[in-house]
């Protein structure tokens, strides 16, 4: 048997500590990591202040940063905690169970994501420590420099500290000021994401502040405003904040428990004709296509900003669910949190659980949404679905084939032959489409044989009321996520239909809602695209036919998922501009 021999093996520790820094830290979030350490510390103050390298500059100059200084009145630490915090890889034993550290990299690796050199400057009550680190000096050895203090840290400790004497300084300077973000973006990011980060901790004891400006909490769910509302999905209007789920435990994994609640924003248009727009709705929820979802909290820290959680769907009909989920240290390996505390992955089984748990409030939700804004339509005017109807009427039923035409008997055959088989074609688009809409309706059993007229025509028309077929149908979706095809009926009527819950029919038919006369050119462009297109099909029979009706199909669904892909790019810069 070998004998076991262990090798030394060479470590360039600034390499490393510079490989530990970069993991997608901002300046705020780099700070946000270092406040971390000053609410475990049970700091009732915290102070950051931003030093311009060049004074003659505003602050919206990019590299123009020479020092990040984060101060807080917490319990301090002595020299041997201040060498334990400067550490690789920090020691348990230190660490409270509910400590907002995991790893013991935060300190490190937040610090030197902006910066060469670290500063920790500490007094637990008596005497005041300071020690740093600086990535210039280290190669092959990683050590801690003893240090004097200067004139202007003892001024920040007598003005900030408990008693002069009790509190700690982290100063990060040296900054790597090469497209460093400007000193007012990165304020700018603080104010908006530390009231919700600390929102358990600023609504207690704890004040933060950038320089002289206090940081008030902010609580993504507005539970103020939902009160002891009850969300009822068939009478709300969508003015106003309400429970979807009140605060509850839920059981997440083995052994492993958390606190979960969900909240319903109100629907950001259905007060236009109140005078008040969906712009300043949108801004005071902050109801955007990246805010919904859950909101994770870790110990009262929030790690994850409105996360989807691959639970709720990335639909516009969720914008307003907001949810919050708190757990505690032991919920790490279910949560599998990684290094920057900023990203989580469910493991299957907390996934599973959340995912049946919420799936009624799911429903509610969209539920709640979709009748809010019908009932806005309903009072608002009528709807362009009826003035695009009767402007068909004008245009016409037949398609104009004057030009090949003739008396023979072959021709009409032939005629006869390709308009059966186009209406053979919407037909059995039609039971696939019924057969995929009542699956979503839970009729997941339902065989092609055990269809009625009935069933079809529901889903032609997105409505159960037939009596009167018209030209221009909106239907709830068509497949492939198409915005819209052609049908032909028993009649030989040409019609279109529009999947109203496409992305950029929801952009004409919401944020557009006021403007009928875009909606009335929107579905006549769509219906003309349909007569058109069955034109084409009609020159073509047999084998020809198919080929033709399948690059048709594929053409619309080119153009429908690019529509929707602009639609997700740009959303809020698209008419009428929801950013302002």
């Amino acid at each position: 048997m070998v004998e076991r021999k262990t090798k030394p093996r060479k470590m360039n520790a600034a390499r490393v500590l510079f490989g530990i820094s970069r993991i997608g830290y901002t300046p705020a979030s780099a700070i946000c990591d270092i406040i971390d350490n000053a609410v475990t510390a049970e700091a009732n103050n915290v102070t950051i202040l931003i030093k311009k390298k060049n004074q003659s500059f505003n602050l919206n100059k990019k590299d123009n940063v020479e020092e990040y200084i984060i101060i807080d009145d917490g319990k301090g630490m002595s020299e041997s905690e201040i060498e334990n915090a400067l550490d690789l890889g920090s020691c348990n034993d230190y660490y409270t169970k509910d400590s907002l550290s995991k790893f013991g990299l935060g300190l490190k690796s937040a610090s030197f994501a902006q910066g060469e050199r670290l500063e920790v400057i500490s007094g637990n009550g008596s005497e005041i420590h300071k020690e740093y680190v600086d990535l210039q000096e280290i190669k092959e050895e990683y050590f801690s420099v003893e240090d004097e203090l200067t004139d202007e840290d003892k001024k920040l400790a007598d003005k900030y500290f408990r008693n002069k004497t009790r509190g700690t300084i982290v100063r990060i300077s040296k900054i790597r000021n090469n497209n460093h973000p400007s000193i007012k973006s990165t304020i700018d990011e603080l104010k908006e994401k530390i009231g919700v980060i600390y929102y358990y901790f600023l609504t207690k004891n704890l004040h933060i502040s950038i320089g002289d400006d206090e940081i008030t909490a902010f609580d993504p769910l507005f539970v103020d405003e939902a009160g002891n509302t009850n969300l009822d999905e068939y009478i709300w209007d969508g003015k106003s904040v309400q429970w979807l789920l009140k605060p509850t435990k839920i059981q997440l994994d083995d052994n492993v428990e958390g606190d979960i609640e969900i909240t319903m924003l109100p629907h950001p248009k259905v007060r236009k004709n109140e005078g008040i727009s969906d712009a300043s709705i949108r801004n005071k929820y902050h109801i955007t296509a990246n805010n919904y979802g859950f909101y994770v909290y870790r110990n009262g820290r929030l790690i994850n900003w409105a996360n989807r959680l691959d639970i709720i769907p990335p639909d516009q009909d969720f914008y307003a669910f907001r949810g919050r989920i708190n757990i505690h240290s032991d919920a790490d390996d279910a949560f599998n949190i990684d290094v920057a505390k900023a990203h989580i992955n469910l493991s299957e089984d907390a996934r599973d659980s959340l995912d049946d748990y919420i799936a009624d409030y799911k429903r509610k939700c969209k539920t709640a949404w979709q009748n809010a804004w019908k009932k806005y339509l309903a009072l608002t005017s009528q709807d362009s679905n009826d003035i695009s109807n009767e402007i068909t009427i004008e245009i016409g039923d037949s398609v104009d084939t004057s030009s090949i035409e003739d008396d023979s008997p072959q021709f009409e055959i032939e005629k006869n032959r390709r308009e059966a088989a186009i209406v053979q074609e919407s037909h059995k688009r039609a039971i696939e489409d019924t057969l995929s809409r009542m699956s979503d309706e839970g009729k997941v059993e339902t065989k092609e044989e055990d269809l009625t007229l009935e069933d079809i025509a529901e889903t032609m028309k997105g409505s159960s009321s037939v009596d009167a077929l018209n030209k221009i149908f909106k239907v709830s979706t068509i497949t492939d996520n198409k915005l819209w095809e052609p049908y032909v009926d028993a009649e030989k009527k040409e019609c279109v239909r529009i999947s109203k819950n496409h992305r950029y029919a929801k952009l004409i038919y919401e944020n557009n809602s006021a403007n009928k006369d875009l909606q009335i050119l929107f579905e006549i462009l769509l219906y003309i695209e349909a007569k058109a297109e069955l034109q084409v099909r009609k020159e073509y029979h047999g084998a020809e036919l198919e080929i033709v009706s399948q690059i048709m199909d594929e053409y619309r669904i080119a153009v429908s998922e690019k529509l929707a892909k602009v639609c997700r790019k740009e959303e809020g810069k698209l008419p009428p501009n929801t950013e302002g």
